[in-house]
């Protein structure tokens, strides 16, 4: 038996697709049109910065640096045309989620979802490492589910798989933990292009063994993937850099800060900082930001941002597991309060982290960005203001009501053994995809530097995308039966 079994093919009723495209593009060209040209926080312009200049940092990976060098080719303004992409991702993923459900019912609902859908509205007008990793997720994402729901033939399937694949090792390229988002796909995208051989076709007389062997290649084609992924991580981006910066270093010393605080004691080793006092740590310290450290402190800091000795990462690492080890409350509440204001509602910077940045920084010789349409833009962000303080836009709200839907979705499918095949393959699409969100989200606990709410935008996307998906297979699961 296929792993996957027959899902519904997209709508081919004229009049659901011309109202579906019609909604889709007049929310994608109000979105486009209000931002343009998409935000420039001081991140994205200090990476259009190295595109430009190949002074390039290991930062951030490069593979934003690599877009807007390949789009500098036909466009003055690469950012702008990176902005035009990810929405147009975004819209062409949404169009496709809201054309598989079957029903006028369903296609509405999925249509309000992803057009109201708060935490991308807030996101997405942003050239964002962020935003780039979500929408291109999604994209392999849709890509896999597409190979088998539009029916292709197996040489046009294995071409998609063969491209979504291609979108999940480039995705390591556009942040440093986006690899933790990979497995899943991977297996899923390992599990596709096996169908497409016949050599698995199950033989009855010989059902166990094609199995064992089928999911053997399945592993090896996965995990293959996998570490190809984790090279290209690992040695593209030192490989064109010319600074190697230490970002994980940002985190651990705020993490120090915040136990030095708590303690009453400098935790923070001398090759970190010499001259450091309690007091220094007390009044810089900010509870979401651990960047605001260097704008406010007093003393002096080595610079992770461009690098730091071997025996400067040896005393950190070794004084945050010390510091760790004897204050494990401490750090679980600092690290708990970090993470729920990253997941909650935005009701301001300094209390619960940065929802956008919603302006044009100057960097250097950058060329000089403005909005275009600056009364739509006004219009928008009364409306994007209103959004972040509410609690029902908050990502673990949108994430918690799809994982509880996507739950009940397979306990009442769960009835008898002979339908847990049947169960298995309508929910593996909704599994995979929820399980990348989850996996991505669940080392930020130990890993963010700030409470902002980009960090959870693939994960939000992702359990709203796998609870589509299962609202999708429900109908597809009870034609089997």
């Amino acid at each position: 038996m296929s792993q996957d079994m027959p899902l519904p093919k997209l709508s081919t009723q004229r009049s659901a697709i011309i109202w579906i495209s019609v909604v889709i593009c007049a929310f994608a060209i109000v979105q486009i049109t209000s931002f343009y040209p998409g935000y420039l926080s001081h991140d994205s312009a200090y990476q259009w910065w190295q595109a430009r200049s190949g002074e390039i940092t290991t930062l951030w990976p490069p593979g934003i640096v690599f877009i807007l060098q390949a789009f500098a080719r036909f466009s003055n303004t690469a950012p702008t045309a990176l902005y035009l992409l990810h929405c147009a991702l975004y819209w062409a993923c949404a169009a496709y989620m809201v054309a598989q459900q079957p029903k006028f019912f369903e296609q509405t609902l999925a249509l309000g979802v992803l057009c109201v859908f708060p935490v991308v509205a807030v996101c997405l007008p942003h050239v964002w490492a962020d935003v780039a990793l979500a929408v291109w997720l999604l994209s392999a994402c849709v890509l896999l589910d597409a190979s088998t729901s539009l029916r292709m033939s197996d040489a046009g399937s294995r071409w998609v798989v063969a491209i979504a694949a291609l979108i999940l090792i480039g995705c390591t390229l556009l942040r440093h933990n986006a690899w933790f988002a990979l497995p899943p796909l991977c297996w899923w995208a390992a599990s596709k292009w096996r169908l497409h051989f016949p050599v698995f076709a199950i033989n009855p007389d010989h059902a166990s063994a094609v199995r064992n062997r089928s999911n053997r290649f399945t592993a090896l084609t996965a995990g293959l993937l996998f570490a190809v992924a984790i090279t290209i991580y690992a040695t593209v981006p030192r490989w064109v850099s010319k600074v190697h910066a230490d970002t994980w270093a940002i985190t651990l010393i705020w993490d120090l800060q915040a136990l030095s605080v708590s303690s009453r004691q400098v935790l923070l080793p001398k090759s970190i900082s010499a001259d450091t006092t309690v007091d220094d740590l007390e009044q810089s310290f900010d509870r979401v930001n651990a960047v605001t450290l260097y704008v406010k402190s007093r003393a002096q800091w080595v610079n992770a941002t461009v690098g730091l000795s071997a025996e400067q990462k040896s005393d950190l690492i070794a004084a945050w597991v010390r510091a760790v080890t004897h204050h494990p409350l401490a750090y679980l509440k600092h690290r708990s309060h970090v993470f729920l204001k990253m997941l909650g509602p935005k009701r301001g910077v300094e209390r619960d982290g940065s929802a956008d940045d919603p302006g044009h920084v100057q960097f250097k010789d950058n060329p000089r960005v403005e909005f275009a349409n600056p009364e739509a833009l006004r219009f928008a962000r009364q409306w994007i203001e209103w959004l972040k303080p509410q609690w029902w836009t908050s990502p673990i709200v949108w994430m918690g009501c799809a994982t509880i839907f996507l739950a009940r979705s397979i306990w009442l499918r769960r009835a008898s053994r002979e339908h847990r095949a049947l169960l298995c393959a309508a929910m593996t699409p909704s599994v995979y995809v929820w399980l990348s969100g989850m996996l991505y989200l669940l080392p930020l606990f130990v890993l963010t530097p700030t409470s902002d709410l980009r960090y959870a935008l693939w994960p939000t996307i992702a359990c709203v995308s796998a609870a589509l998906l299962a609202l999708r297979d429900q109908r597809a699961f009870r034609a089997q039966l």
